[in-house]
Protein backbone atom coordinates (compact mmCIF):
# COMPACT_ATOMS: atom_id res chain seq x y z
CA UNK A 1 0.00 0.00 0.00
CA UNK A 2 1.46 3.42 -1.11
CA UNK A 3 0.71 6.57 0.92
CA UNK A 4 -0.65 8.93 -0.57
CA UNK A 5 1.96 12.28 -1.00
CA UNK A 6 0.59 15.30 0.99
CA UNK A 7 1.85 18.69 1.80
CA UNK A 8 1.24 20.11 5.08
CA UNK A 9 1.64 24.15 5.34
CA UNK A 10 1.53 25.29 9.01
CA UNK A 11 2.59 28.90 10.40
CA UNK A 12 1.13 31.50 13.20
CA UNK A 13 -0.88 34.76 11.69
CA UNK A 14 0.46 36.40 14.33
CA UNK A 15 4.61 36.40 15.96
CA UNK A 16 3.97 37.77 19.18
CA UNK A 17 0.92 35.25 21.20
CA UNK A 18 1.16 36.06 25.03
CA UNK A 19 0.08 35.78 28.47
CA UNK A 20 -0.14 38.69 31.16
CA UNK A 21 0.02 36.99 34.70
CA UNK A 22 0.82 38.01 38.12
CA UNK A 23 4.05 36.26 39.57
CA UNK A 24 3.14 33.70 41.53
CA UNK A 25 3.57 33.11 44.88
CA UNK A 26 5.66 30.23 46.61
CA UNK A 27 2.82 27.68 46.78
CA UNK A 28 1.48 27.90 42.88
CA UNK A 29 4.44 27.63 41.41
CA UNK A 30 3.52 23.86 40.28
CA UNK A 31 0.79 25.24 39.13
CA UNK A 32 2.59 28.27 37.14
CA UNK A 33 4.98 25.03 35.71
CA UNK A 34 1.87 23.46 34.32
CA UNK A 35 0.17 26.12 33.06
CA UNK A 36 3.11 27.05 31.09
CA UNK A 37 3.18 23.62 29.50
CA UNK A 38 -0.54 24.31 28.41
CA UNK A 39 0.25 27.38 27.07
CA UNK A 40 3.14 26.03 25.15
CA UNK A 41 0.95 23.55 23.89
CA UNK A 42 -1.61 25.61 22.29
CA UNK A 43 1.60 27.80 20.61
CA UNK A 44 1.67 30.94 22.88
CA UNK A 45 5.03 32.19 22.90
CA UNK A 46 5.20 35.28 25.28
CA UNK A 47 4.90 35.59 28.71
CA UNK A 48 4.08 38.76 30.18
CA UNK A 49 5.09 38.53 33.86
CA UNK A 50 3.96 41.62 36.24
CA UNK A 51 6.67 41.58 38.95
CA UNK A 52 5.99 44.57 41.16
CA UNK A 53 6.86 43.74 44.76
CA UNK A 54 6.79 39.99 44.43
CA UNK A 55 10.30 39.63 43.73
CA UNK A 56 13.10 39.47 46.60
CA UNK A 57 14.91 43.15 46.12
CA UNK A 58 18.80 43.17 47.32
CA UNK A 59 19.22 46.64 47.27
CA UNK A 60 16.05 47.64 48.84
CA UNK A 61 14.54 45.05 50.93
CA UNK A 62 12.07 47.80 52.11
CA UNK A 63 10.28 47.76 48.93
CA UNK A 64 9.22 43.84 49.66
CA UNK A 65 8.48 44.51 53.25
CA UNK A 66 6.56 47.41 52.38
CA UNK A 67 4.77 45.11 49.62
CA UNK A 68 3.71 42.67 52.09
CA UNK A 69 2.53 44.95 54.70
CA UNK A 70 0.24 46.10 52.21
CA UNK A 71 -1.33 43.27 50.77
CA UNK A 72 -2.02 42.13 54.57
CA UNK A 73 -3.78 45.68 55.58
CA UNK A 74 -5.75 45.65 51.91
CA UNK A 75 -6.98 41.96 52.52
CA UNK A 76 -8.15 42.71 55.89
CA UNK A 77 -10.17 46.08 54.73
CA UNK A 78 -13.56 46.21 55.15
CA UNK A 79 -14.57 44.83 51.81
CA UNK A 80 -11.38 43.82 51.17
CA UNK A 81 -8.83 45.18 48.24
CA UNK A 82 -11.56 46.63 46.24
CA UNK A 83 -13.05 47.90 49.52
CA UNK A 84 -9.43 49.74 50.32
CA UNK A 85 -9.20 51.18 46.59
CA UNK A 86 -12.51 53.01 46.41
CA UNK A 87 -12.09 54.42 50.46
CA UNK A 88 -10.68 57.73 49.35
CA UNK A 89 -12.09 60.48 47.97
CA UNK A 90 -10.20 59.90 44.54
CA UNK A 91 -9.88 57.78 42.14
CA UNK A 92 -7.21 54.82 42.72
CA UNK A 93 -5.60 52.49 40.91
CA UNK A 94 -6.65 47.95 41.45
CA UNK A 95 -4.73 47.05 44.14
CA UNK A 96 -3.36 43.49 42.42
CA UNK A 97 -2.25 42.33 46.08
CA UNK A 98 -3.04 38.70 44.70
CA UNK A 99 0.98 39.08 42.87
CA UNK A 100 3.14 36.62 44.63
CA UNK A 101 0.13 35.54 47.02
CA UNK A 102 1.03 38.78 48.80
CA UNK A 103 4.65 38.00 49.48
CA UNK A 104 7.68 37.55 47.13
CA UNK A 105 9.95 34.94 45.13
CA UNK A 106 13.83 34.81 45.71
CA UNK A 107 15.54 36.27 43.09
CA UNK A 108 17.14 32.82 41.93
CA UNK A 109 12.85 31.61 41.71
CA UNK A 110 12.00 33.64 39.53
CA UNK A 111 15.57 33.28 37.32
CA UNK A 112 14.37 29.48 37.66
CA UNK A 113 10.90 30.34 36.21
CA UNK A 114 12.23 32.49 32.94
CA UNK A 115 14.56 29.21 32.51
CA UNK A 116 11.56 27.09 32.19
CA UNK A 117 9.47 29.17 30.08
CA UNK A 118 12.37 29.60 27.49
CA UNK A 119 13.04 25.96 27.63
CA UNK A 120 9.25 25.99 26.47
CA UNK A 121 10.48 28.41 23.33
CA UNK A 122 8.14 31.13 25.45
CA UNK A 123 9.86 34.32 25.76
CA UNK A 124 9.76 35.86 29.47
CA UNK A 125 9.14 39.52 29.61
CA UNK A 126 8.82 41.25 32.63
CA UNK A 127 6.47 43.68 34.20
CA UNK A 128 7.55 46.59 36.42
CA UNK A 129 4.59 49.34 37.12
CA UNK A 130 6.01 52.31 36.81
CA UNK A 131 4.08 55.99 37.47
CA UNK A 132 0.80 53.90 37.98
CA UNK A 133 -0.08 51.06 40.15
CA UNK A 134 2.51 51.52 42.22
CA UNK A 135 2.00 51.21 45.24
CA UNK A 136 5.34 48.74 46.14
CA UNK A 137 7.64 51.38 45.12
CA UNK A 138 5.58 54.54 46.94
CA UNK A 139 5.00 52.76 50.23
CA UNK A 140 8.70 51.85 50.93
CA UNK A 141 9.02 55.24 49.87
CA UNK A 142 6.43 57.74 50.80
CA UNK A 143 8.65 60.97 50.07
CA UNK A 144 8.48 59.72 46.44
CA UNK A 145 4.41 59.87 46.42
CA UNK A 146 2.24 62.28 44.29
CA UNK A 147 -0.39 62.50 46.82
CA UNK A 148 1.60 62.72 50.10
CA UNK A 149 -1.26 62.67 52.12
CA UNK A 150 -3.06 59.21 50.64
CA UNK A 151 -2.74 56.83 53.52
CA UNK A 152 -1.68 53.55 50.28
CA UNK A 153 -0.32 56.13 47.48
CA UNK A 154 -0.23 54.34 44.24
CA UNK A 155 1.49 56.69 42.02
CA UNK A 156 5.10 58.18 42.13
CA UNK A 157 6.01 61.84 41.56
CA UNK A 158 7.25 62.40 38.16
CA UNK A 159 9.27 65.34 38.90
CA UNK A 160 10.93 63.83 41.89
CA UNK A 161 14.56 62.84 40.81
CA UNK A 162 14.60 60.41 43.48
CA UNK A 163 11.46 58.37 41.64
CA UNK A 164 14.15 56.91 39.17
CA UNK A 165 16.95 56.56 41.57
CA UNK A 166 14.44 54.20 43.14
CA UNK A 167 12.73 52.54 39.95
CA UNK A 168 16.31 52.10 37.92
CA UNK A 169 17.68 50.25 40.75
CA UNK A 170 14.59 48.19 40.74
CA UNK A 171 14.52 47.78 36.75
CA UNK A 172 18.53 46.59 37.21
CA UNK A 173 17.60 43.54 39.52
CA UNK A 174 14.73 43.01 37.64
CA UNK A 175 16.48 42.98 34.45
CA UNK A 176 19.11 40.43 36.23
CA UNK A 177 16.77 37.67 37.05
CA UNK A 178 14.66 37.98 33.17
CA UNK A 179 17.63 39.11 30.93
CA UNK A 180 14.86 40.12 28.66
CA UNK A 181 14.71 41.39 25.35
CA UNK A 182 11.58 43.73 26.55
CA UNK A 183 10.83 45.47 29.52
CA UNK A 184 7.23 46.02 30.17
CA UNK A 185 6.48 49.68 32.27
CA UNK A 186 2.86 49.61 33.02
CA UNK A 187 1.52 52.86 32.52
CA UNK A 188 -2.31 52.29 32.53
CA UNK A 189 -5.09 54.20 34.72
CA UNK A 190 -3.15 56.91 35.20
CA UNK A 191 -5.44 58.13 38.08
CA UNK A 192 -3.33 60.64 40.27
CA UNK A 193 -1.26 63.23 38.19
CA UNK A 194 -0.39 66.87 38.26
CA UNK A 195 -1.22 66.84 42.27
CA UNK A 196 1.92 67.39 43.96
CA UNK A 197 3.88 70.98 44.64
CA UNK A 198 6.26 69.56 41.99
CA UNK A 199 3.83 68.56 39.55
CA UNK A 200 1.31 71.54 39.60
CA UNK A 201 2.01 73.75 37.06
CA UNK A 202 3.51 71.19 34.56
CA UNK A 203 0.83 69.81 31.68
CA UNK A 204 0.11 65.91 31.98
CA UNK A 205 1.45 65.96 28.55
CA UNK A 206 4.93 67.40 30.02
CA UNK A 207 4.78 64.85 32.64
CA UNK A 208 3.57 61.51 31.08
CA UNK A 209 6.15 62.45 28.01
CA UNK A 210 9.12 63.04 29.98
CA UNK A 211 8.49 60.29 32.10
CA UNK A 212 7.90 58.01 29.10
CA UNK A 213 11.58 59.29 27.63
CA UNK A 214 13.44 59.10 30.56
CA UNK A 215 12.41 55.46 31.34
CA UNK A 216 12.79 54.48 27.41
CA UNK A 217 16.03 56.36 27.15
CA UNK A 218 17.14 54.13 30.30
CA UNK A 219 16.19 51.29 29.00
CA UNK A 220 17.67 52.08 25.84
CA UNK A 221 21.21 52.48 26.82
CA UNK A 222 20.98 48.53 27.74
CA UNK A 223 19.62 47.60 24.39
CA UNK A 224 15.93 46.18 25.92
CA UNK A 225 12.65 47.97 24.15
CA UNK A 226 10.05 49.89 26.02
CA UNK A 227 6.48 48.13 26.34
CA UNK A 228 3.47 49.96 27.66
CA UNK A 229 -0.39 50.34 28.33
CA UNK A 230 -1.50 52.93 25.29
CA UNK A 231 -4.68 54.29 27.05
CA UNK A 232 -2.91 57.18 28.28
CA UNK A 233 -2.08 58.18 24.91
CA UNK A 234 -5.49 58.21 23.49
CA UNK A 235 -8.08 60.78 23.57
CA UNK A 236 -11.47 58.84 23.44
CA UNK A 237 -14.34 60.92 23.48
CA UNK A 238 -18.25 59.30 24.69
CA UNK A 239 -20.94 61.21 24.96
CA UNK A 240 -18.88 64.72 24.97
CA UNK A 241 -16.81 62.79 28.07
CA UNK A 242 -12.95 62.32 27.64
CA UNK A 243 -12.90 58.58 29.28
CA UNK A 244 -9.03 58.08 29.12
CA UNK A 245 -6.41 60.48 29.22
CA UNK A 246 -7.89 63.35 31.04
CA UNK A 247 -10.98 61.56 32.17
CA UNK A 248 -13.61 62.72 35.03
CA UNK A 249 -14.25 59.94 37.64
CA UNK A 250 -17.40 60.69 39.58
CA UNK A 251 -18.39 57.96 42.26
CA UNK A 252 -20.95 57.78 45.61
CA UNK A 253 -18.27 54.84 46.55
CA UNK A 254 -17.92 54.98 50.99
CA UNK A 255 -20.71 57.03 51.02
CA UNK A 256 -18.80 59.76 49.60
CA UNK A 257 -19.01 61.43 46.16
CA UNK A 258 -15.79 61.46 44.16
CA UNK A 259 -15.61 64.41 41.63
CA UNK A 260 -11.78 64.25 40.18
CA UNK A 261 -10.42 65.47 36.57
CA UNK A 262 -6.72 63.51 36.01
CA UNK A 263 -4.63 65.77 33.84
CA UNK A 264 -5.04 65.58 29.60
CA UNK A 265 -1.80 63.34 28.51
CA UNK A 266 -2.77 62.18 25.34
CA UNK A 267 -0.68 64.94 23.18
CA UNK A 268 2.28 63.44 24.55
CA UNK A 269 1.81 60.36 21.74
CA UNK A 270 3.48 62.71 19.47
CA UNK A 271 6.75 63.68 21.20
CA UNK A 272 7.43 60.24 22.59
CA UNK A 273 9.57 57.73 21.35
CA UNK A 274 7.76 55.37 18.28
CA UNK A 275 10.01 52.27 19.09
CA UNK A 276 7.81 51.17 22.43
CA UNK A 277 5.37 48.43 21.57
CA UNK A 278 2.04 49.89 22.80
CA UNK A 279 -0.44 47.41 24.56
CA UNK A 280 -4.15 48.36 22.86
CA UNK A 281 -6.80 47.70 25.56
CA UNK A 282 -9.35 50.35 24.68
CA UNK A 283 -10.01 48.69 21.02
CA UNK A 284 -13.66 48.25 22.22
CA UNK A 285 -14.46 52.03 23.36
CA UNK A 286 -11.93 53.00 19.63
CA UNK A 287 -12.81 50.13 17.00
CA UNK A 288 -10.23 52.41 15.29
CA UNK A 289 -7.50 52.52 18.26
CA UNK A 290 -5.30 49.80 16.26
CA UNK A 291 -5.25 52.17 13.15
CA UNK A 292 -4.78 55.41 15.74
CA UNK A 293 -1.38 53.90 16.89
CA UNK A 294 0.11 52.47 13.69
CA UNK A 295 -0.40 56.30 12.09
CA UNK A 296 1.32 57.53 15.02
CA UNK A 297 4.00 55.62 14.39
CA UNK A 298 3.91 52.54 16.67
CA UNK A 299 3.82 48.74 16.56
CA UNK A 300 1.10 47.87 18.96
CA UNK A 301 -0.70 44.29 20.22
CA UNK A 302 -4.47 44.30 21.72
CA UNK A 303 -4.01 43.72 25.59
CA UNK A 304 -6.00 42.09 27.81
CA UNK A 305 -8.25 40.06 26.60
CA UNK A 306 -10.09 37.84 29.13
CA UNK A 307 -10.35 40.81 31.25
CA UNK A 308 -12.00 44.51 29.87
CA UNK A 309 -13.42 42.50 26.55
CA UNK A 310 -13.67 38.32 26.30
CA UNK A 311 -11.62 37.42 22.84
CA UNK A 312 -14.62 35.68 21.92
CA UNK A 313 -16.10 38.88 21.91
CA UNK A 314 -14.21 40.65 19.88
CA UNK A 315 -15.53 40.88 16.40
CA UNK A 316 -13.72 41.63 12.82
CA UNK A 317 -10.34 40.12 14.62
CA UNK A 318 -9.52 39.28 11.08
CA UNK A 319 -9.96 43.40 9.78
CA UNK A 320 -8.87 44.69 12.77
CA UNK A 321 -5.44 42.65 12.99
CA UNK A 322 -4.56 42.71 9.27
CA UNK A 323 -1.98 46.12 9.62
CA UNK A 324 1.76 45.31 9.46
CA UNK A 325 1.86 47.00 13.25
CA UNK A 326 -0.54 44.81 14.81
CA UNK A 327 2.37 42.23 16.17
CA UNK A 328 -0.61 40.16 18.01
CA UNK A 329 -2.54 39.56 21.74
CA UNK A 330 -2.36 38.63 24.61
CA UNK A 331 -4.76 37.20 27.37
CA UNK A 332 -4.50 38.98 30.89
CA UNK A 333 -5.77 37.66 34.16
CA UNK A 334 -5.23 40.01 36.94
CA UNK A 335 -5.90 36.95 39.53
CA UNK A 336 -4.11 35.00 41.73
CA UNK A 337 -1.86 32.26 40.08
CA UNK A 338 -4.71 29.13 40.71
CA UNK A 339 -6.63 26.49 39.04
CA UNK A 340 -9.34 27.64 40.99
CA UNK A 341 -9.02 31.78 40.19
CA UNK A 342 -8.02 30.97 36.51
CA UNK A 343 -10.62 28.53 36.14
CA UNK A 344 -13.20 30.18 38.19
CA UNK A 345 -12.58 33.91 36.32
CA UNK A 346 -12.67 32.88 32.51
CA UNK A 347 -9.32 32.60 31.45
CA UNK A 348 -8.70 29.31 30.57
CA UNK A 349 -11.83 29.79 28.51
CA UNK A 350 -9.58 32.88 27.08
CA UNK A 351 -6.34 31.27 26.41
CA UNK A 352 -8.37 28.16 24.24
CA UNK A 353 -10.35 30.36 22.36
CA UNK A 354 -7.60 33.20 21.44
CA UNK A 355 -5.11 31.00 20.64
CA UNK A 356 -7.10 29.55 17.34
CA UNK A 357 -7.44 33.67 16.71
CA UNK A 358 -3.68 34.23 17.00
CA UNK A 359 -2.42 31.06 15.16
CA UNK A 360 -5.46 30.35 11.99
CA UNK A 361 -4.91 33.19 10.09
CA UNK A 362 -8.34 32.86 8.11
CA UNK A 363 -10.37 32.92 11.91
CA UNK A 364 -13.42 35.51 11.38
CA UNK A 365 -16.80 36.12 13.35
CA UNK A 366 -18.55 32.93 11.23
CA UNK A 367 -15.97 30.63 13.04
CA UNK A 368 -17.15 32.21 16.74
CA UNK A 369 -19.47 29.32 17.31
CA UNK A 370 -17.49 26.74 16.53
CA UNK A 371 -14.93 27.62 18.14
CA UNK A 372 -17.03 27.80 21.03
CA UNK A 373 -18.23 24.44 20.53
CA UNK A 374 -14.32 23.51 20.28
CA UNK A 375 -13.43 25.19 23.58
CA UNK A 376 -16.20 23.35 25.78
CA UNK A 377 -14.80 20.16 23.92
CA UNK A 378 -11.58 20.51 25.46
CA UNK A 379 -12.10 21.44 28.73
CA UNK A 380 -11.60 18.25 30.29
CA UNK A 381 -8.40 17.51 28.56
CA UNK A 382 -7.56 21.11 29.87
CA UNK A 383 -8.06 19.94 33.48
CA UNK A 384 -5.92 16.93 33.37
CA UNK A 385 -2.77 19.03 31.42
CA UNK A 386 -3.23 21.74 34.36
CA UNK A 387 -3.85 19.60 37.80
CA UNK A 388 -2.16 17.15 36.62
CA UNK A 389 -4.66 14.45 37.82
CA UNK A 390 -6.65 12.10 35.71
CA UNK A 391 -10.44 11.80 35.15
CA UNK A 392 -11.91 8.56 34.75
CA UNK A 393 -13.70 9.00 31.79
CA UNK A 394 -10.59 9.63 29.86
CA UNK A 395 -9.61 6.98 30.36
CA UNK A 396 -11.94 4.19 29.08
CA UNK A 397 -13.67 3.65 32.00
CA UNK A 398 -17.06 1.99 32.21
CA UNK A 399 -20.00 3.89 32.94
CA UNK A 400 -23.35 2.82 34.55
CA UNK A 401 -26.18 4.77 35.47
CA UNK A 402 -27.22 5.82 38.86
CA UNK A 403 -31.61 5.33 39.79
CA UNK A 404 -32.62 8.42 40.91
CA UNK A 405 -36.10 6.96 41.58
CA UNK A 406 -35.37 6.43 45.16
CA UNK A 407 -34.56 9.55 46.10
CA UNK A 408 -36.74 11.99 48.73
CA UNK A 409 -36.85 14.91 46.19
CA UNK A 410 -37.62 13.36 43.14
CA UNK A 411 -39.55 15.05 40.39
CA UNK A 412 -41.10 14.40 37.34
CA UNK A 413 -38.94 14.46 34.00
CA UNK A 414 -38.48 18.12 32.79
CA UNK A 415 -37.56 16.86 29.20
CA UNK A 416 -41.32 17.38 28.26
CA UNK A 417 -42.12 19.81 25.59
CA UNK A 418 -38.46 19.82 24.77
CA UNK A 419 -36.13 18.71 22.24
CA UNK A 420 -32.13 18.76 21.65
CA UNK A 421 -29.36 16.37 21.73
CA UNK A 422 -25.91 15.80 23.36
CA UNK A 423 -22.97 18.44 21.91
CA UNK A 424 -20.50 16.06 22.43
CA UNK A 425 -18.59 17.85 24.85
CA UNK A 426 -18.75 15.82 27.72
CA UNK A 427 -16.78 13.25 28.13
CA UNK A 428 -19.49 11.03 29.92
CA UNK A 429 -22.38 9.57 28.97
CA UNK A 430 -26.10 9.64 31.04
CA UNK A 431 -29.39 8.06 30.65
CA UNK A 432 -31.65 11.23 30.16
CA UNK A 433 -35.84 11.11 29.87
CA UNK A 434 -36.00 9.22 33.66
CA UNK A 435 -37.33 11.05 37.09
CA UNK A 436 -35.37 14.03 38.25
CA UNK A 437 -34.28 15.53 41.32
CA UNK A 438 -34.75 18.89 42.84
CA UNK A 439 -33.73 19.97 46.10
CA UNK A 440 -34.30 24.02 47.06
CA UNK A 441 -35.53 25.52 50.54
CA UNK A 442 -39.13 24.04 51.32
CA UNK A 443 -36.53 20.44 50.17
CA UNK A 444 -33.13 20.53 51.30
CA UNK A 445 -32.04 17.35 50.53
CA UNK A 446 -32.76 14.84 48.37
CA UNK A 447 -31.69 11.87 50.82
CA UNK A 448 -29.73 9.26 50.22
CA UNK A 449 -29.52 7.82 46.33
CA UNK A 450 -28.16 4.11 47.10
CA UNK A 451 -25.35 3.07 44.83
CA UNK A 452 -23.06 -0.05 47.04
CA UNK A 453 -20.28 -0.12 44.35
CA UNK A 454 -16.95 1.21 43.94
CA UNK A 455 -16.38 4.03 41.55
CA UNK A 456 -13.25 5.86 40.10
CA UNK A 457 -15.42 8.61 39.67
CA UNK A 458 -19.19 10.08 39.61
CA UNK A 459 -20.81 12.46 36.86
CA UNK A 460 -23.78 14.73 37.67
CA UNK A 461 -26.17 16.02 34.96
CA UNK A 462 -27.86 19.33 36.13
CA UNK A 463 -28.99 22.69 36.16
CA UNK A 464 -29.62 25.20 39.08
CA UNK A 465 -32.39 28.21 39.08
CA UNK A 466 -30.60 30.89 40.04
CA UNK A 467 -30.39 35.10 40.81
CA UNK A 468 -26.75 35.08 41.94
CA UNK A 469 -24.14 37.78 39.70
CA UNK A 470 -21.00 35.92 38.57
CA UNK A 471 -18.21 37.77 40.53
CA UNK A 472 -14.52 37.65 39.47
CA UNK A 473 -12.14 36.81 42.38
CA UNK A 474 -10.60 40.02 42.67
CA UNK A 475 -13.66 41.31 43.99
CA UNK A 476 -13.96 38.97 46.66
CA UNK A 477 -12.94 39.88 50.32
CA UNK A 478 -10.05 37.14 49.95
CA UNK A 479 -9.18 37.20 46.25
CA UNK A 480 -6.86 34.77 47.00
CA UNK A 481 -9.23 31.73 48.40
CA UNK A 482 -13.07 30.56 47.02
CA UNK A 483 -15.56 32.93 48.26
CA UNK A 484 -19.01 31.61 49.46
CA UNK A 485 -21.08 33.67 47.33
CA UNK A 486 -21.38 31.48 44.75
CA UNK A 487 -21.56 28.28 47.08
CA UNK A 488 -25.80 26.55 46.58
CA UNK A 489 -25.22 23.30 48.07
CA UNK A 490 -23.05 19.90 47.72
CA UNK A 491 -23.04 16.58 47.03
CA UNK A 492 -22.42 14.15 50.12
CA UNK A 493 -20.72 11.33 48.88
CA UNK A 494 -21.01 8.45 51.86
CA UNK A 495 -18.61 5.43 51.77
CA UNK A 496 -19.81 2.03 53.03
CA UNK A 497 -17.71 2.81 55.79
CA UNK A 498 -19.07 5.85 56.91
CA UNK A 499 -16.66 8.28 56.05
CA UNK A 500 -17.99 11.04 53.74
CA UNK A 501 -16.98 13.72 50.63
CA UNK A 502 -18.34 16.73 49.61
CA UNK A 503 -18.54 18.14 46.17
CA UNK A 504 -19.64 21.72 46.29
CA UNK A 505 -21.61 23.03 43.85
CA UNK A 506 -20.72 26.54 42.53
CA UNK A 507 -22.73 28.56 40.19
CA UNK A 508 -20.66 29.33 37.72
CA UNK A 509 -17.78 26.84 38.36
CA UNK A 510 -19.61 23.73 37.95
CA UNK A 511 -22.92 24.16 37.54
CA UNK A 512 -24.97 26.93 35.68
CA UNK A 513 -28.92 27.54 34.58
CA UNK A 514 -30.42 25.84 31.80
CA UNK A 515 -31.58 29.07 29.94
CA UNK A 516 -27.68 30.49 29.43
CA UNK A 517 -25.88 29.98 26.21
CA UNK A 518 -22.16 28.42 26.68
CA UNK A 519 -20.12 31.54 26.49
CA UNK A 520 -22.45 34.25 25.95
CA UNK A 521 -22.46 34.89 29.46
CA UNK A 522 -20.21 35.28 32.65
CA UNK A 523 -22.04 31.91 34.44
CA UNK A 524 -21.98 30.26 31.31
CA UNK A 525 -18.19 29.27 31.22
CA UNK A 526 -18.40 26.51 33.59
CA UNK A 527 -14.81 25.47 33.89
CA UNK A 528 -15.81 21.92 35.92
CA UNK A 529 -18.82 21.90 33.86
CA UNK A 530 -19.75 21.35 30.03
CA UNK A 531 -22.56 22.12 28.05
CA UNK A 532 -23.66 17.98 27.47
CA UNK A 533 -27.54 18.80 26.02
CA UNK A 534 -28.47 21.64 24.47
CA UNK A 535 -31.91 22.14 23.12
CA UNK A 536 -35.00 24.45 23.00
CA UNK A 537 -38.43 24.43 24.88
CA UNK A 538 -42.18 24.54 23.24
CA UNK A 539 -41.57 28.20 23.10
CA UNK A 540 -38.31 28.38 21.34
CA UNK A 541 -35.91 29.47 24.33
CA UNK A 542 -32.57 27.90 24.77
CA UNK A 543 -31.66 25.06 27.04
CA UNK A 544 -28.45 23.97 28.44
CA UNK A 545 -27.37 20.80 30.76
CA UNK A 546 -24.37 20.96 32.21
CA UNK A 547 -22.43 18.05 32.88
CA UNK A 548 -19.89 17.82 36.00
CA UNK A 549 -17.38 14.98 36.54
CA UNK A 550 -15.74 14.49 40.10
CA UNK A 551 -12.63 12.20 40.21
CA UNK A 552 -13.28 9.80 43.64
CA UNK A 553 -10.15 10.00 46.21
CA UNK A 554 -10.93 6.75 47.77
CA UNK A 555 -11.44 4.76 44.29
CA UNK A 556 -10.62 1.80 46.19
CA UNK A 557 -14.14 2.27 48.70
CA UNK A 558 -17.07 1.28 47.91
CA UNK A 559 -19.70 3.76 47.97
CA UNK A 560 -23.10 3.53 49.76
CA UNK A 561 -24.97 6.45 48.82
CA UNK A 562 -24.49 10.34 47.29
CA UNK A 563 -27.25 12.93 48.31
CA UNK A 564 -28.04 16.37 47.09
CA UNK A 565 -28.13 19.20 49.65
CA UNK A 566 -29.25 22.94 48.90
CA UNK A 567 -27.61 25.13 50.68
CA UNK A 568 -29.28 28.81 50.66
CA UNK A 569 -32.40 30.08 51.78
CA UNK A 570 -33.58 31.87 48.51
CA UNK A 571 -37.09 30.53 47.93
CA UNK A 572 -36.97 31.19 43.99
CA UNK A 573 -33.39 28.83 43.71
CA UNK A 574 -33.66 24.67 42.93
CA UNK A 575 -30.97 22.85 42.49
CA UNK A 576 -31.52 19.97 39.99
CA UNK A 577 -30.43 16.82 38.58
CA UNK A 578 -31.53 15.26 35.70
CA UNK A 579 -29.20 12.01 35.74
CA UNK A 580 -26.09 10.90 37.06
CA UNK A 581 -23.23 8.26 36.38
CA UNK A 582 -20.94 6.14 37.79
CA UNK A 583 -17.65 5.65 36.30
CA UNK A 584 -15.52 2.74 36.71
CA UNK A 585 -12.42 1.58 36.56
CA UNK A 586 -12.13 -0.41 32.69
Amino acid sequence: MQTPFVEVRDWPYKPMRGAHIYMPGRDGIPFFKRLLAWLASLRYNTLFLEVGGGMRYDRHPEVNEAWARFCQEADSFPGGPMGLQSSQPYPKDSTHTELGGGRWLEKQDVADLVRYANSLEIEAIPELQSLSHAYYMVLAHPEIAERAYDPWPDAYCPSNPKSYELYFDLLDEVIEAFRPRMVHIGHDEVCTLGVCDRCRDKSGAELLGGDLRRIHDYLASKGIRTVLWGDTLMSIIIGGVDQWAGRAARSVDAGRKMDHTARETYQAVDFVPKDMLIFGWCYESDPQSELFFQRKGFEMIFGNFGDNHHPHNFYRWDKRSQGAGVLGAEVSTWCHVSEYAFGHNMRLHDFLFSANMLWWRHYTDRERELTLAEVARLQPEAWQALTGGVLPSLSGAVATPIALAASAAVAASVLEGIEGSWTGASTVTFELGGPAVSVSAATPSSGPIPLGRRAAGLAFLHYCLSERKHQPTWAFEDPLNKDDHNLLGEYVVTYADGTVEAIAIRYGDNISRPDLVYGEHQASWPFWAQPAWEGRDREGKCITFWSHEWVNPHPEKQIASVSLNYGGNVPAERVVLLAATAISEP
